[in-house]
């Protein structure tokens, strides 16, 4: 869907008149240069964004090109690609700032207070993107067998919220879930009634992206908590997550060492035991 779109909004429109074996480098270079200084779609929720490009969606633009060119080189097109030697803009990554522990406890309290724990709570123990959390629906959780599946995703486009399929095949995935994020999943769902929508909005409908991030920001203030972003919310997830898998790959590895095998399995245990401690028992108690 995102190459799509990179094809429809951008290129065809730009460039796609332009035959292939005329295409220079300056051609592209000129592009570039448009998509940065105001290449982004004319749509509502964009108004309040730069009218250009984020450097990184231009890179990507750029890498599609790229692989056209080497299509048309396999297909004797054309004779040599002319993305190479491209000057491209710098990514500027941003710094990404979390929570301790202790702030997560405390944010987690004021989310209870304002009716919205289970929304974040479900977010921290699985990981997912804004767009999958309000996409789920009660019909992909599997209370017996403690999995859920992420199915559509949820965004805003031209001002309207809509369910959109994910952008990747291995997005499509089913995630297991905690003893804990099970209890909070059914007393959200006796709260929420008859809705097909796991987290709905007042109306009955799918919530809006816009409204999860104004909410967050409303209880990091409450909270006494520095302004993060929800990707950073879920930060914690992916870190101990990763943990977990690099000793999983070393359990792995030491299968025929018993030595090795006693001491990473023993690790293994104490850091999925410190991880709830440290992160879920004191934000349910």
């Amino acid at each position: 869907k995102t190459s799509q779109g990179f094809l429809k909004n951008h290129i065809k429109p730009q460039i796609g008149g332009i035959p292939l074996a005329d295409l220079t480098s300056l051609d592209l270079q000129r592009f570039y240069k448009h998509l940065l200084d105001g290449g982004r779609v004319d749509r509502i929720e964009a108004k309040k964004k730069p009218k250009g490009l984020a450097p990184k969606t231009v890179r990507n633009i750029h890498q599609m090109i790229g692989s056209a060119y080497n299509l048309a080189i396999e297909q004797k097109l054309v004779s040599k690609n002319l993305t190479q030697g491209c000057a491209l803009p710098k990514v500027e990554h941003k710094e990404m700032k979390t929570l301790t522990a202790d702030q997560l406890s405390a944010f987690f309290r004021e989310a209870r207070d304002s009716g919205v724990f289970a929304l974040y709570y479900i977010d921290l123990t699985t990981g997912l993107r804004r767009g999958e959390l309000l996409g789920l629906k009660w019909t992909d959780v599997d209370f017996e067998r403690k999995m859920v599946k992420v199915q559509r995703a949820i965004s805003r486009q031209n001002g309207k919220v809509v369910e959109a399929p994910l952008k990747t095949k291995n997005a499509y995935r089913t995630l297991p879930l905690s003893a804990d994020a099970i209890s909070v999943l059914k007393i959200q769902k006796c709260k929420v009634g008859n809705s097909e929508w796991v987290f709905p909005s007042p109306t009955g409908g799918p919530m809006s992206p816009d409204s999860v991030l104004h909410m967050l920001q409303r209880v990091l203030k409450r909270a006494g908590l520095p302004r993060i972003r929800f990707h950073d919310l879920r930060h914690p997830y992916v870190k101990h997550t990763t943990k977990i898998f690099i000793l999983r790959l070393k359990v792995l590895q030491a299968q025929r060492d018993p030595d090795r095998r006693r001491k990473t399995c023993g690790a293994f245990r104490l850091h999925r035991k410190g991880l709830k401690a440290k992160l879920i028992e004191p934000i349910l108690q």
